[in-house]
């Protein structure tokens, strides 16, 4: 997932990429198999990498560079073993470097975003005039996955539909004043989408999306969900 905070008062873009994992037993996350492996390698050490689908326009990416990769990534570890009320998953935002290993004094996600929201995690994505492999990476990344249509899993049968609705919350001294649901993804306010029946899944794929918008007027964010991919 990508957590992305634009600030339109100071035209500065903050963003992270989030590996979600399923912890492995109460406040614990491990990490096992080749590819989960190549997973935190990739977050530990960000490697140059390319990206397989040719409409990113990406190839040997580099975080490193532009005063190296801390705060690219971390892995938000979902933690289903609950043992009193309230019977909901938490979930933890962990740094890479400590993965694998215990949850208990990491941030949840939404401890996480309020954090982005102050320039304390994350990182600098703001495009500018010279902007780094990791800021363009974050904006090819908005610009193909809110043009792409989520694709539900194979195990739920082949369908699609839009997607791009946003909230919109006006705020006062941290109070919230109001909140307004608008759509930019051709659906409906509040209605639930009309499933479209395809025969694959789209050829271009997109990564889950979280896009945060600070202005004068509010604060907005937009949800899209998808998969994408990278190879070393």
């Amino acid at each position: 997932m990508l957590v992305v905070i634009d600030d339109l008062r100071t035209k500065i873009r903050t963003a992270a990429l989030v590996q979600a994992k399923m912890a492995a037993q109460r406040g614990w996350v491990k990490i096992g198999g080749y590819q989960n492996k190549l997973q935190l390698n990739l977050f530990q050490n960000w490697p140059p990498f390319d990206f397989e689908e040719k409409v990113y326009n990406l190839q040997q990416v580099d975080f490193q560079k532009s005063g190296g990769a801390a705060g690219s990534g971390v892995y938000g570890i979902i933690d289903r073993h609950w043992l009193t009320a309230p019977r909901v998953p938490n979930w933890k935002q962990l740094d890479p470097s400590v993965v694998p290993g215990a949850t208990a004094a990491a941030p949840t996600l939404g401890e996480f975003i309020v954090l982005m929201l102050g320039n304390k995690a994350g990182r600098d994505a703001t495009l500018g005039q010279y902007p780094s492999d990791w800021a363009r990476t974050v904006e090819a990344l908005l610009k193909v996955t809110f043009h792409n249509q989520f694709h539900e899993r194979r195990s739920m049968g082949a369908s699609a539909f839009p997607r791009g609705n946003t909230t919109m919350a006006f705020l006062m001294s941290g109070q919230l004043l109001q909140h307004v649901v608008i759509s930019n993804g051709m659906l409906p306010v509040d209605v639930q989408p009309e499933i479209v029946n395809v025969e694959e899944p789209p050829l271009v794929k997109a990564i889950s999306t979280l896009l945060v918008t600070l202005s004068d007027n509010g604060l907005s964010h937009e949800f899209a969900d998808g998969v994408g991919r990278v190879s070393p």
